[in-house]
């Protein structure tokens, strides 16, 4: 269910994401999503509607109504994959930083080492977020 797994909802003082509130399961032109605890129902629902999506509660589960694209909406779609690719580079990012301070105390020759093998893992995982980038882009 890509169009609502980036969606968090404020549960008990964090933001969580739906499929840990709940499953979705797919029902023609709507999402049904089985809440675990309905109490978290009309949470998830406003989280949904800010999100831009049209969404209620009939009891049972949430419906969440599943538009048909508009060239805005793919475009929208498509800004959106970009910013979480960004935010996956700068996590990427961040876990070199902590690892070049936790080699810092090493000896210069096996610091340089460690650090010339995490920078070629590092290139090749923002390399893996860039393709996949492109190719959800391709697909929306």
């Amino acid at each position: 269910m890509g169009l609502i797994d980036t969606i968090r909802v404020p549960y008990q003082g964090q933001n969580v994401p739906i499929q840990q509130l709940g499953w979705a399961t797919p029902r023609g032109n709507v999402i049904a999503i089985s809440m675990y605890d309905k109490t978290a129902a009309s949470a998830t629902v406003k989280a949904l509607t800010e999100a831009g999506l049209s969404a209620y509660n009939n009891k049972q589960e949430v419906i969440v109504s599943v538009p048909s694209p508009t060239l805005d909406t793919l475009e929208k779609n498509r800004r959106r994959i970009r910013e979480l690719a960004e935010e996956g580079k700068v996590a990427v990012r961040k876990v070199r930083q902590e690892f070049r301070d936790t080699v810092k105390p090493l000896p210069e020759d096996e610091r340089k080492r460690a650090e010339k093998t995490i920078q070629t893992e590092i290139e090749a995982a923002i390399d893996r977020i860039e393709a996949d980038c492109l190719a959800r882009q391709k697909s929306v």
